[in-house]
């Protein structure tokens, strides 16, 4: 596993899978998309799954996943990790806007996560 942080937020870097856990009170919008895409293109070989750890509270622009999935073609599944109800309901409004060959789901701790994702892309 490798670590990468940065002004946004921290990236936990898996053979199969990506773990990110934004800043509290970031605001991610498509300015931001660069830098996720970029990581993403530059650390993930072969189809993988993207992990949301949304222990913090942000703001994200929901057009957001659309710009990811448009340039970073091998994420296969999204899985967020919900800790509190509040977060829960705000975070369907995302769903909609990934592409239908993405998998999307959510669980209340990082190991169901990573259990399913594993599901999904296979363990490396």
């Amino acid at each position: 596993m490798k670590t990468i942080s940065s002004s946004l937020g921290e990236y936990k870097i898996y053979p199969n899978f990506i773990i990110t856990k934004f800043n509290e009170a970031i605001d991610l919008d498509l300015n931001n998309a660069e830098e996720i895409i970029t990581l993403m293109l530059e650390n993930m070989e072969g189809d993988f799954g993207w992990i949301a750890d949304n222990m913090n509270s942000y703001s994200i622009n929901p057009f957001l996943y659309s710009k990811i999935s448009e340039h970073v073609k091998n994420i296969k599944c999204y899985c967020n990790v919900i800790y509190y109800q509040d977060i829960r309901d705000t975070t369907e409004i995302g769903r909609c806007h990934f592409p239908c060959n993405i998998e999307l789901n959510k669980y209340n701790s990082i190991q169901e996560a990573i259990i399913w994702t594993n599901s999904i892309v296979g363990s490396k």
